[in-house]
């Protein structure tokens, strides 16, 4: 049986409303493992480098196989590899098969252009732990894949995800859509498709690392933004696999605008918290030098080190993480930004990292899930 954290230990309680915050275990049920802060590519839109985030050096072998060893103690279920690059240490495979021996589910993020024969043989060793392979997809042609990630990256990347699809068969693709490749959703489908690939994201480009200084190229404008959601609820009609944050966030809107249809909208009884992150419920993330923090989009948020204090004592006292939960009990009514909105009654406040790339805290909403913003035109 999973042990819970009391709620004086979270930061959570029941609050005036009635809403209980969820549940904590003791210790994190998933990983998120950026086990290098190196990469072979330099992706214009990449959100892991920042002028404002300086890493220090990549954990050595024996420090990660240290902290392998102590997840598997503690029973966390799942770990997501990422980087990075995770392919561009050589001691990769070394931390791969330390995983697992463990019984660990896997899910690997990669660019896939360090990936031939050999590598795709080794990772189908894993199969029967393996979730997923996530690699990069961002056009079906190499003028607009290469624009966005370097030349030469589009031949690269496929032959990678080929050897993939053959020797492993679980690989998905995520396309962040910019200007660059909007045009290109349906052949990015396609080719999908041709490759094997098993499901396809088109995520919104994030507000954050080299996408801020190239954000006057990359960024779309709410007019593009919309065709580019209309044109992916056409895709998504036929079926192929197709989520990510267009979609998600649509169907916020979309759950919103049917409230206002039934009358709710306005509905000032109707509790509505800051509680749409989903971050620091079942899963931290680890920053390649060792530095928890609640996910992957957050890095500048630090709650401890993994090689100063185990793991499960930064998830069950770090003040950091204490007062990221208590996003779950604070009403959108409290906020400023919120305070007066009619739209409260069916928004969550979205992702807490978006929140902070725009704010600069977490104790806001996600301007690209605030539906009065979009109204207005300005998400």
């Amino acid at each position: 049986m999973t042990d819970y954290i009391p709620s004086e230990a979270t930061g959570t309680s029941l609050d005036e409303a009635g809403f209980i915050a969820p549940k904590i275990p003791s210790a994190p049920i998933s990983l998120f493992i950026s086990i290098t802060s190196r990469c072979n590519m330099a992706c214009r839109h990449c959100a892991v480098y920042s002028p404002e985030i300086v890493y220090g050096p990549d954990l050595t072998t024996e420090e990660w196989l240290g902290f392998i060893d102590e997840i598997a103690r503690l029973k966390v279920f799942k770990v997501k590899i990422s980087g990075g690059e995770p392919f561009v240490r050589e001691d990769i495979f070394t931390l791969l098969d330390a995983l697992y021996t463990h019984p660990i589910r896997l899910s690997i993020n990669t660019n896939a252009t360090l990936i031939d024969q050999a590598a795709a043989r080794h990772l189908a060793r894993y199969t029967n732990r393996l979730d997923d392979i996530m690699v990069s997809l961002d056009g079906s042609r190499p003028e607009t894949h290469d624009a966005l990630r370097g030349p030469g990256t589009f031949q690269r990347t496929v032959r990678g995800i080929t050897h993939l699809v053959e020797q492993v068969g679980k690989v998905s693709a995520y396309c962040t859509v910019t200007r660059l490749n909007m045009d290109e959703l349906p052949g990015i489908l396609d080719l999908s498709r041709d490759l094997g690939i098993l499901g396809l994201k088109f995520n919104e480009l994030l507000p954050e690392g080299r996408a801020v200084e190239n954000g006057a190229e990359l960024h779309l404008s709410r007019s593009e933004r919309d065709a580019v959601i209309s044109r992916l609820k056409e895709l998504k009609a036929d079926p192929g696999g197709i989520t990510g944050t267009f979609i998600e966030v649509d169907d916020i809107f979309d759950s919103i605008r049917n409230m206002e249809q039934e009358g709710d909208i306005g509905d000032t009884t109707l509790p509505s918290f800051l509680d749409g992150c989903g971050a620091l419920v079942r899963e931290c993330a680890v920053r390649p030098d060792g530095w928890a923090t609640p996910c992957d989009r957050l890095p500048a948020l630090t709650a401890g080190h993994i090689l100063k204090t185990p793991i499960d004592v930064i998830w069950r006292e770090s003040e950091t993480f204490a007062y990221f939960r208590s996003r779950f009990i604070t009403p959108l009514s409290s906020l400023d930004r919120c305070r007066g909105c009619p739209y409260t009654a069916g928004c969550t406040g979205g992702c807490a990292a978006g929140a902070y790339a725009e704010y600069k805290t977490i104790m806001a909403p996600d301007p690209a899930c605030c539906y009065r913003l979009h109204l207005e035109g300005g998400a």
